[in-house]
């Protein structure tokens, strides 16, 4: 509520689909970790769009969210700016009866020192850690959560991968046989680490998502990767006065 109301882009249409996504996400059954899709054109408002379903998803029991982004230290640095700035009210002021804080980090600073047990096990404290689609970032998230903050793998994850269809996902083949390119393999194997994870794709662009195997995809030597193909697909809305394409 607090994110709505300071937010002068939000419609009823937008509200609407932050809460459908919501809902679709937290679901649980046999699908419930095949990742949903948010779709909007070009500069349409996807990443507002997306904040306020990390908001929602924050109230409604997420305590971790991993936001993938593009591997260009320059995208990772402004995606960290507009979060700090959209979430500026969940600022951590210091004090002691502050109901909810939200906490920003890079993965490239957080993995000096960890989180504290402290942190991690604070009801009120959430956190968003953005991670470049890059072998060296994917590995230091991975060793936050397996060796510097193992508790982390006790809490509930969203992933929000932004521009899902640019390198998450791609395979190569060898002697016949199907395996995952290393950013890919690096996120098969991310997804698997917290007990309570959920994943959120965010594109313009859905072709090769949209062409994902339906299924499990079996691998070289015996392995297989998670499905892939988006189980839900949320439209974020087109404003009146929008011009793009």
């Amino acid at each position: 509520s607090t994110m709505k109301a300071h937010n002068k882009f939000m419609s009823p249409e937008k509200e609407l689909c932050v809460r459908e996504m919501v809902d679709q996400l937290l679901i649980d059954g046999p699908t419930a970790t095949q990742p949903c899709l948010l779709l909007g054109n070009v500069q349409c408002g996807k990443t507002d769009t997306f904040e306020n379903i990390i908001g929602l998803a924050m109230d409604k029991g997420i305590d971790v969210c991993v936001v993938y982004t593009k591997g260009t230290n320059t995208l990772t640095s402004q995606t960290i700016k507009r979060l700090s700035f959209d979430f500026q009210y969940f600022a951590d002021s210091g004090r002691y009866d502050q109901k909810v804080r939200v906490m920003i980090y890079d993965i490239m600073d957080v993995i000096k020192k960890g989180l504290s047990s402290n942190q991690i096990m604070d009801p009120r404290t959430k956190f968003i850690i953005v991670c470049k689609k890059e072998a060296k970032n994917l590995e230091h998230l991975i060793e936050l959560f397996t060796e510097k903050s193992p508790e982390l793998k006790y809490k509930k994850v969203l992933v929000v991968d932004d521009e899902a269809d640019f390198a998450s996902r791609n395979y190569y083949k060898r002697q016949g046989e199907i395996g995952l390119m290393k950013i890919a393999e690096l996120i098969e194997n991310f997804v698997k680490l917290p007990h309570y994870c959920r994943y959120m794709q965010i594109t313009a662009t859905p072709y090769s998502l949209f062409l994902q195997p339906d299924g499990t995809v079996q691998l070289r030597e015996g392995k297989e990767a998670s499905p892939w193909l988006t189980r839900y697909t949320g439209l974020v809305p087109i404003h009146e006065k929008y011009i793009g394409g």
